[in-house]
């Protein structure tokens, strides 16, 4: 067998006037204007690519916080 060699570059797509306050490129998730471009509504871009959050009737649930009633409300920045 012959060795073989791996090169991958990370696409970097953080922003450069980023406001996370762990700096540039630490953010959990990021979603570029190209990404929502084939959508009709923020929800259908949304819905699926947001890891912990769940839509109901437009409003979007945070799976990771559990309330006593399930999934809780949240703010998408």
């Amino acid at each position: 067998m012959e060795e073989v060699q791996v090169n991958r570059v990370r696409a970097n797509k953080a922003d450069k006037n980023s406001r996370n306050l762990n700096g540039p490129g630490h953010a959990d998730q990021v979603i570029s204007a190209e990404d929502l471009s084939t959508c009709t509504t923020l929800e259908q871009c949304l819905a699926g690519r947001l890891v912990g959050v769940i839509f109901r009737n437009g409003v979007p649930y945070s799976t990771r916080s559990m309330g006593m009633n399930g999934v809780v409300p949240c703010r998408l920045f």
